[in-house]
């Protein structure tokens, strides 16, 4: 299967900041065809999408034992 190619590769400093985020705080899906990035930052998530001229849903999900506070935004 080809990939879509759904990302703009044209470096500048807000790609960068985005493929920065990637190699800190992001992961490999456990299918291994997707990138995961998470953070409790909402504006870290859309300055993350905007790095990358994509516009993707944004979940949440919760970790921990009271999982009221403890909330992530996934994309």
């Amino acid at each position: 299967m080809k990939p879509l190619g759904k990302v703009k590769v044209k470096w500048s400093p807000n790609f960068a900041y985005s493929i920065g985020l990637i190699a800190t705080d992001g992961n490999l899906s456990s299918d291994g065809r997707h990138i995961v990035f998470v953070s409790k930052d909402r504006e870290q998530v859309d300055n993350f999408q905007e790095g990358l001229q994509v516009n993707l849903h944004v979940g949440i999900k919760a970790n921990g034992i009271n999982r009221k506070d403890k909330k992530y935004y996934v994309v």
